[in-house]
C-alpha cells in the first residue's frame, strides 16, 4: 500500500515539474552515442541533461 502511494505521489510531482525532451539521430549516430557513453560510464538520457544544462548555464553567463 505505501509503494503504490509512494509512486502516486511522487508521478504528480513529476508531472507538474518535469518535461522531457528529446532528437531523432540515424541508427549510425544512436550507435556512435551508445557506444561514446558506455566508454564513459553515463547513460545517453544523463549525457544530454548534462550537455543542455552546461548550455543553457554558458548562455546565462
Amino acid at each position: 500500500m505505501w509503494e503504490r502511494y509512494e509512486r502516486e505521489r511522487q508521478a504528480k510531482w513529476d508531472r507538474r515539474n518535469l518535461r522531457t525532451v528529446s532528437t531523432h539521430l540515424t541508427v549510425k549516430e544512436a550507435r556512435e552515442l551508445k557506444e561514446f557513453c558506455q566508454r564513459r560510464g553515463i547513460s545517453p538520457y544523463a549525457l544530454v541533461r548534462r550537455l543542455l544544462r552546461e548550455a543553457m548555464a554558458a548562455d546565462r553567463a
